[in-house]
């Protein structure tokens, strides 16, 4: 490629000089700082968590496991989560395992009562471990008024 663009040059009478060899080290530099940069921030928790795979637990026996996203379909990845269902790998129970949610003050993954079967109407989401409200822990964390 870099021969055909000399040629090109050459052909019009314009010899690439240091100011060319520059400019083209300067976009080869610009190009690898990019490159790190879209890297490193990728690096958080979240991402960490995607790439595992999808915390689950069987509604029928209580098993947690983790449905490894390569065995997911794009349909699935890109569904709200209340809905998503799976066959669960401990007991076999046909589409009795759902996902999990995060804590956000603990980490601990829990199945909210909204997702148990039958789901429990008008239940707070409280996490077992800690006994947070997620609900009131995100209105405290992120409200309108900080």
């Amino acid at each position: 490629m870099f021969q055909r663009i000399i040629s090109e040059l050459t052909r019009l009478d314009v010899q690439p000089g240091p100011v060319h060899w520059l400019a083209a080290g300067g976009v080869v530099v610009v190009v690898v700082a990019v490159c790190l940069i879209v890297s490193l921030a990728g690096s958080d928790e979240q991402t960490v968590v995607v790439a595992e795979g999808l915390h689950s637990e069987c509604t029928k026996c209580g098993h947690a496991f983790i449905k490894p996203t390569k065995e997911l379909t794009l349909t699935q990845l890109n569904t709200n989560p209340d809905s998503l269902r799976f066959d669960c790998p401990d007991c076999g129970a046909k589409s009795a395992a759902v996902p999990a949610v995060k804590c956000p003050n603990c980490g601990e993954y829990y199945l909210p009562a909204s997702r148990k079967d039958p789901p429990a109407r008008g239940a707070k989401d409280v996490c077992p471990h800690c006994k947070t409200d997620r609900a009131k822990w995100f209105r405290d964390h992120y409200s309108k008024n900080r």
